[in-house]
């Protein structure tokens, strides 16, 4: 087994990056795993599409020297970056992943499984498409956690925390909960 199997390998979601952000209360637990992390007991990742997500002010970062710019100054800029699918004015070209029908199937899995009442094909531009956007980013999150191998996201999005077992049928993906079987 390779160090990097046997050392924990966590994926923070983008309101772990707005706690910091913000510092609000559970920045304090996220700055506690950048500490593991700088001392080599877990392996820390963030997926690059946290930088397509709409933002506090409500708007999403535009471009992603920017995003890379905010990592460094929440002391991740060292931090893997996992790639998303790329999604027509979503991503970021030179930091996603070209789909295939294969890859476009396993994202609408989690998908489906994270908002199973939502219209796969809504808007994703615009003050309507805010929600949407917001969604499709959670959707790829999960799926750069299940794709890449990373699987342990850390979050407080209820959401996912509500789909735990059908996120760890889907991929083994672990939302940090601790009842994950493994």
């Amino acid at each position: 087994m390779t160090e990097c199997e046997q050392t924990p390998r966590l994926v923070l979601d983008t309101n772990c990056l707005i706690d910091l952000e913000e510092g609000r209360r559970d920045a304090i637990h996220v700055r506690a795993l950048i500490d593991a992390s700088r001392r080599k007991l877990i392996h820390l990742a963030v997926a690059a599409i946290s930088a397509s997500e709409n933002q506090p002010d409500g708007e999403p970062i535009q471009n992603y020297a920017e995003f890379e710019a905010k990592l460094a100054r929440l002391d991740l800029g060292d931090v893997r970056q996992l790639l998303p699918l790329a999604t027509w004015n979503v991503g970021y070209w030179d930091h996603t992943i070209w789909s295939s029908e294969e890859l476009d199937a396993e994202a609408e899995k989690i998908r489906a499984t994270l908002f199973p009442n939502d219209d796969p094909a809504a808007n994703l531009q615009g003050a309507d498409g805010k929600k949407s956007r917001n969604k499709h980013c959670d959707a790829m999150l999960a799926w750069c956690c299940i794709h890449h191998g990373w699987r342990t996201l850390i979050t407080n999005d209820r959401n996912f925390h509500s789909w735990q077992p059908e996120l760890e049928r889907l991929g083994n993906l672990c939302t940090g909960e601790g009842r994950c079987s493994g």
